[in-house]
């Protein structure tokens, strides 16, 4: 049987041609042994050093047992401790030894930071809005439709300072909504 290996030593069969009046010329990657090596499913077979060893192959994508990041193991070994096959299912899961498990502070943690983003650019427009208006009314120049406008944003942006005393924060947050 004739085989050639790749470069991490993985044999494959194949057949190498028949060169008139040379014979059979086995490449520089490629061995002739008797008999076929038998195949089984989730090995491979190596060539290393002169030897032939079947090896579990164990490639494929794993996940990092700190991050949970996806991580490719292309190997031919153990696979280390630091991996799992297992994969996350949200970006909060932690590791607990055998499995994931939500860490809901975390979870909290960034819903939370998120909220307080998307509360401070609604912050930055209520305060664009009432930049001008307020100084309609200090000059006393606003109109009665200027006075009322300057009233609800000013009350939205006190709502929006009020979202993280909401209940279900930051799991549930109700937005005041935006005045016209």
């Amino acid at each position: 049987m004739q085989y050639i290996y790749d470069k991490d030593s993985v044999l494959s069969e194949t057949i190498f041609p028949e060169t008139p009046g040379f014979g059979v010329q086995i490449p520089v990657n490629g061995i002739e042994i008797k008999e076929a090596l038998p195949v089984k499913t989730g090995y491979v077979w190596l060539y290393k050093n002169g030897e032939i060893t079947q090896v579990k192959d164990n490639r494929g994508t794993y996940y990092l047992k700190e991050t949970g990041e996806a991580f490719e193991f292309n190997e031919y070994s153990d696979v280390p401790d630091t991996l799992t096959k297992k994969a996350p299912t949200t970006s909060y899961d932690k590791w607990d030894g055998k499995k994931w498990f939500k860490d809901e502070d975390a979870e909290k943690q960034a819903l939370k930071l998120q909220a307080v983003a998307q509360r401070d650019n609604y912050l930055a427009i209520a305060s664009e809005k009432i930049a001008p208006l307020q100084d309609a009314v200090d000059i006393d120049e606003a109109t009665d439709e200027e006075i009322n406008l300057l009233r609800n944003w000013k009350k939205y942006r006190v709502l929006l300072n009020r979202i993280e005393k909401q209940e279900e924060f930051p799991l549930i947050i109700i937005w005041p909504e935006m005045p016209a």
